[in-house]
């Protein structure tokens, strides 16, 4: 798949980086990733399990997509990044984009959790609530922060809040 989708993006005039490996990743908030070393010219590209319980244009896409990154005067998904997008959506009667629908990545969490799969992201519960005396606000934290470990032993801080600029807060211990 790989190497059909680069030669694609060759016949429309974008020759990509060396693709030195392909590797298989079990990540499920990402469908792909990329990996270019620009001195070398040549690129790893990832491909998540979520492609694989997707459609097979979905996972074209993602290539696609890929590729576009491991290509020269790209860096994440910058102007350059969009139009050759652009370009390869209009020749190539793809649908490459930034972020995956939601309809491909629902598809896909059903299909895995049809296979008996763990999906989805394992939430850490707030542990700590920091409280601004001035305004009310409350922030939480899941980690012990610095903040928190100066509120706790009562040393001064240098931190403010962020919606009324007040320095005073107040600490509660939800483990």
């Amino acid at each position: 798949m790989v190497l059909c989708c680069q030669n694609e993006l060759f016949s429309i005039g974008l020759p990509t980086y060396r693709i030195k490996d392909i590797k298989y990743s079990s990540a499920y908030r990402k469908f792909g990733y990329c990996k270019k070393d620009n001195r070398r010219k040549e690129a790893i590209i990832g491909i998540s399990e979520m492609n694989f319980y997707s459609t097979k244009d979905c996972l074209r896409n993602t290539v696609l997509h890929e590729l576009l990154h491991a290509m020269d005067n790209t860096r994440g998904h910058d102007l350059i990044f969009r139009r050759r997008m652009s370009l390869v959506n209009d020749r190539l009667a793809a649908n490459v984009s930034i972020t995956a629908t939601k309809k491909e990545t629902d598809t896909a969490y059903a299909e895995l959790k049809n296979q008996g799969k763990r999906v989805g992201v394992r939430r850490q519960p707030i542990k700590y609530l920091v409280r601004c005396e001035s305004c009310g606000f409350e922030y939480g934290y899941k980690r012990e922060t610095k903040l928190i470990r100066l509120l706790r032993r009562g040393s001064r801080h240098s931190y403010y809040c962020p919606k009324c600029r007040g320095r005073r807060f107040s600490l509660a211990d939800l483990k």
